[in-house]
């Protein structure tokens, strides 16, 4: 029984060696066939420049087909080729629209006997590149004056979205391009346009949000100009209460607070602090004088934002006990930080000083009798005639 299944075992091994030995040749040959034709098929296909967002799909599409294929580059062997695109099939089962997500695709090129084939290219498709242009009263350089720059009528036109996304308009006189809110999730706008005097400025929009485009912000320029008016005024129950001369702008104004000297003034109490701190240790400035007024005056914008540095000549209105003095000094504090003791004058209800900048100014005039300082003075000469005259007595006596 032994010898007859050892008998069989070897007649098996002997016939699965005699199969392997007829099939050999046979494998070696169809792999060497298989090895030889992809050598023979080898296809390098890779993306080379931008497919922009065309809003259709650009595989198995004859209308997309040569600017699909334009943006790769073919090689074979390591060679770069320049394949007739008619012999090209591109193979997909994905709709390549959208922008943003990475494709694959096959591409099978006949050329005569031999076909290629690139399986797998991965290929991206871009935003499309769109020009936002902004459009000032209709134009793209205007000049204006100060006063008509807060009404500019700004427009923005999209150049280069595709027809489907797009439509034409007239807004505030002006035909434009705009993109539809279906491709447009948000719309460029100008952050800052100018309105104080300037030179040829440059105008850009941004922000503009797409997921189909991507925005390109032309330049757009504009120059304000200004006119001046000699005197800005502010008036209260028809009288005006202050006056300042120079040169400001049209869109300018005045702000005016009459502080008053009241110890219960809020107000005046920060005013007197400030000024005590910057001018107690020089002089008898504050000593040899009293506060008669104070004024908070200032010019502001057509934002209502404090304009600094402006030099000018200031009338205030003063009361019938503001008048009559001997001199008037003001010490001004300025808005732009700087602080100085002005000469100042009365012209009829008006008292008048010169300044370098608005700002918070407190009105000093000597004080009437004898000041403080020569009080003082009075005091200790008293004491040291009464020194001296002990100092004499007393030596007096000792010598008598």
């Amino acid at each position: 029984m032994k010898t007859y299944n050892g008998k069989i075992l070897k007649i098996s091994i002997i016939f699965a060696v005699l199969i392997c030995a007829a099939l050999l040749p046979l494998l070696c040959a169809a792999t060497g066939e298989t090895a030889l034709a992809a050598g023979e098929q080898i296809l390098e296909v890779k993306q080379v420049s931008e497919l922009p967002y065309r809003g259709e799909n650009y595989v198995n599409n004859e209308n997309t087909k040569n600017a699909f294929l334009s943006a790769f580059s073919f090689r074979i062997h390591d060679e770069e080729i320049s394949p007739n695109f008619e012999k090209i099939t591109v193979i997909s089962s994905v709709q390549a629209v959208n922008p943003g997500a990475n494709y694959v695709c096959d591409i099978r090129y006949e050329d005569g006997e031999t076909v290629y084939v690139a399986e797998n290219v991965v290929f991206e498709i871009a935003k499309r590149k769109v020009r936002v242009i902004v459009y000032l009263n209709g134009q793209r350089s205007i000049t204006v004056n100060e006063n008509e720059a807060g009404s500019i009528k700004i427009n923005y036109d999209y150049d280069g979205a595709l027809p489907s996304d797009t439509r034409v308009e007239t807004v505030n006189g002006t035909q434009v391009r705009t993109i539809t809110d279906e491709a447009l999730t948000n719309k460029a706008y100008v952050a800052v346009l100018p309105k104080t005097p300037v030179e040829n400025a440059t105008v850009t929009a941004q922000n503009a949000r797409s997921p189909y485009y991507d925005f390109i912000y032309e330049k757009s320029y504009i120059t304000v100009t200004r006119d001046t008016i000699p005197e800005l005024t502010a008036v209260n129950d028809g009288k005006v209460t202050v006056s300042v001369s120079g040169g400001f702008s049209t869109v300018y104004s005045i702000e005016f607070a009459d502080v008053g000297t009241s110890s219960t003034s809020r107000e005046y109490a920060e005013i007197r602090s400030e000024a005590e701190r910057r001018y107690s240790a020089y002089g008898t400035l504050l000593t040899d004088n009293e506060s008669i007024a104070c004024y908070t005056v200032n010019v502001v914008d057509a934002d209502g934002e404090t304009v600094y540095n402006v030099p000018a000549t200031v009338r205030a209105y003063v009361e019938g006990n503001v008048k009559g003095r001997k001199s008037y000094s003001v010490i001004a504090m300025y808005n732009n930080g700087n602080t100085d003791v002005l000469e100042a004058s009365v012209s009829g209800d008006y008292l008048v000083f010169d300044v370098a900048d608005m700002g918070d100014f407190i009105v000093l005039a000597p004080v009437e009798g004898i000041s403080v300082t020569t009080y003082i003075v009075a005091i200790v000469a008293g004491v040291v005639a009464v020194l001296i005259v002990i100092t004499l007595f007393a030596l007096f006596r000792r010598k008598y």
